[in-house]
């Protein structure tokens, strides 16, 4: 086994590849700038104006019931059950010398506190695209 640390190159799959080429140099070269954009863009869209989902009257079958849509395709999301919250849960944990072990090169973070996960913003899976609540809406 060798202490030496090389870059593994970063595989690029499909049309993609050439938008996401640049990124992907971009953090192998600068991982520490590409954290800093990675807080900056998680900022950005946490405080992003997006579209709220429409509360709407649904006819089915000769019932009427309440019922929200995705107002970039329209879709009835609420019972498609394809409504999804991104959350991020980040948190430093610091290692205390007693969780390395040089023998076995491994360490052992202690986890134990957990922090509450933190809303992004909401995902209508069916067409992918970011949305917010209906106006007077929360999250509880």
């Amino acid at each position: 086994m060798s202490d030496t640390i090389e870059l593994v190159p970063t595989a690029l799959i499909g049309g993609e590849s050439s938008l996401l080429a640049p990124v992907l140099r971009l953090i192998d070269e600068h991982p520490d700038l590409a954290l800093a954009i990675r807080a900056a863009v998680e900022l950005r869209l946490r405080e992003a104006v997006l579209p709220p989902l429409v509360p709407v009257q649904i006819t089915d079958d000769g019932e009427t019931y309440a019922g929200v849509r995705c107002p970039w395709c329209g879709t009835d999301v609420e019972n498609s059950e394809s409504l999804a919250v991104l959350d991020t849960s980040d948190r430093l944990t610091t290692l205390a010398p007693d969780e390395f072990d040089h023998d076995h090169r491994t360490i052992s973070p202690a986890y134990d506190e957990r922090t509450d996960y933190n809303g992004l913003c909401y995902v209508h899976e069916g067409c992918g695209h970011p949305v917010a609540l209906p106006t007077g809406w929360t999250e509880t």
